[in-house]
């Protein structure tokens, strides 16, 4: 995972919330059966948070390759105008 999924505070949210549920889970499990209603419960609010987390990870990336994109269009821009420069002299 790049820096800056990791470093996202929504993404950290979701996986310390994650981690949270998931050891309630294994607790939880030494008493119950995994189809327990409580149990199926939390473990349709961690299957929730994976799918929450995955999207922000996909926020993340698509905001950096729109980030990428324009710094390759400014880049192509001052190339162009140096390019201009150098034909002036």
């Amino acid at each position: 995972a790049s820096t800056q999924v990791i470093e996202n505070p929504t993404v950290q949210t979701l996986t310390s919330r994650r981690a949270e549920l998931q050891a309630e889970y294994q607790e939880k499990l030494g008493l119950f059966q995994p189809d327990y209603p409580a149990m199926q419960q939390l473990r349709a609010r961690i299957a929730a948070l994976d799918s929450a987390i995955a999207q922000a990870t996909r926020s993340v990336g698509s905001s950096l390759e729109g980030e990428y994109q324009a710094a390759v269009g400014r880049e192509r821009q001052l190339q162009a105008q140096v390019d201009r420069l150098r034909g002036a002299v």
